[in-house]
């Protein structure tokens, strides 16, 4: 379940990409 995490963290990472 490690690549659940992965994909939460990542997703966090893009949004913020996202508002910039």
């Amino acid at each position: 379940m490690l690549q659940i995490g992965v994909f939460k963290v990542w997703t966090e990472i893009g949004d913020l990409f996202r508002q910039n």
